[in-house]
């Protein structure tokens, strides 16, 4: 996935390539430089910040594809306790689904196929807006529900978190869908 950083850098860098070829031309008119010389120097400037342009979004791409979980632990999706609760974590299984900057997982826990509790999970999110679903009672709706009841409830998005809330909404139900198989 194209994030445009990329190219928005190779257009900062040749836009900048351009300013510094103006400044240089006009030194060299006052100064009295070659107009063969100068030519010569700014085509030079010219295409090194073209290279420099370039080599940034090469840069920012080999950055989209380092995982985001490098180096960590490898993260336990489902975990059985002693009392028959199962615990989802969303990270792994909900990593493509985002809210408004980034993933958005959580911790559902799950006893006798009916939710028990859904908590969020550190992520990027904006925390004054995040913090509106917490204070709103959002992760509370899904308590005692069961899981057949998940996929087809239709739960309203907070105003003003409104693609966290979808984000957190997706996630329950992938919750719910990956303990069912």
């Amino acid at each position: 996935m194209d994030d445009g950083w990329g190219e928005v850098l190779s257009i900062r860098f040749m836009t900048e390539g351009v300013v510094v070829m103006k400044k240089f031309c006009k030194f060299a008119y006052i100064s009295g430089i070659r107009f063969k010389y100068m030519k010569r120097f700014a085509a030079i400037i010219f295409m090194i910040m073209i290279m420099a342009g370039n080599l940034s979004v090469i840069n920012a791409q080999n950055k989209k594809a380092v995982p985001e979980n490098k180096g960590k632990a490898k993260i336990e999706t489902i975990k059985k306790l002693k009392d028959g609760s199962v615990i989802v974590n969303t990270t792994e299984i909900g990593k493509d689904i985002r809210g408004f900057a980034k993933a958005t997982p959580l911790e559902v826990t799950i006893k006798k196929g009916k939710i028990v509790s859904v908590k969020p999970l550190p992520n990027h999110e904006t925390p004054e807006y995040f913090n509106l679903l917490s204070s709103k009672g959002f992760f509370n709706q899904w308590n005692g529900m069961t899981l057949k009841e998940v996929e087809t409830k239709k739960v309203d998005a907070v105003s003003g978190a409104t693609f966290s809330s979808k984000a957190v909404i997706e996630n329950v139900k992938r919750a719910a869908a990956t303990v069912k198989k």
